[in-house]
């Protein structure tokens, strides 16, 4: 499935009416689009793929923007250059830390 910031949003919109809350959506995927450039995953596939899905299930049931916002993001502080400061600069504190907290379940080992 091929998913963009249109598909998001257009189902974001569904719920979400706050232009404002919906332009931080948009630039999220611009902004991981941007961190993600050149990645790919072992499929061959783009790497922003996987991001894309999550903020698209969020949007799905109807998470709220920044829930939104952090799935987009949530794999950057793993697999890219950005620091914490950056998102949250960008983004705001709870998406930052909100991408910290997924960061941080990955390195959990469950048995």
């Amino acid at each position: 499935m091929d998913l963009s910031a249109i598909d998001i949003l257009k189902t974001a919109k569904i719920y979400i009416s706050n232009e404002k809350h919906l332009g931080l959506i948009e630039d999220a995927f611009e902004y991981a689009s941007k961190k993600h450039k050149n990645q790919v995953r072992k499929s061959g596939e783009p790497y922003l793929i996987h991001p894309l899905a999550v903020a698209n299930i969020l949007a799905e049931y109807h998470f709220g923007p920044y829930t939104i916002i952090s799935g987009l993001l949530h794999d950057v502080l793993e697999d890219t250059d950005t620091e914490h400061n950056e998102i949250s600069d960008l983004f705001g504190e709870d998406v930052a830390g909100i991408v910290q907290g997924v960061t941080k379940l990955t390195q959990l080992s469950f048995t």
